[in-house]
């Protein structure tokens, strides 16, 4: 049972610019973010770019899978193709 997996993506103004302090702030927000979609969601990994920041995350089960994409506050990402 092949699970999908999600990119969540920030805009965050230069963000490539950032100490390693302000990075831990910004991954701060985003481990929030992922605990607030449940237990059962594994971050996988994260990229930071110019004025984004990228974080590859999967649902451990099905159930969180089909959870994450009824949230109000999770909109379905753009995926590339390789993503999926």
């Amino acid at each position: 049972m092949t699970l999908r997996k999600f990119i969540i993506e920030r805009d965050i103004p230069k963000v490539g610019t950032f100490e390693r302090d302000q990075l831990r702030g910004a991954a701060s927000k985003s481990n929030d973010v992922l605990r607030q979609l449940g237990p059962d969601i594994q971050w996988l990994e994260s990229y930071v770019a110019e004025d984004k920041t990228f974080a590859f995350i999967s649902p451990r089960t099905r159930a969180s899978s089909a959870s994450m994409q009824r949230s109000a506050d999770f909109r379905q990402p753009r995926l590339p193709r390789s993503a999926r």
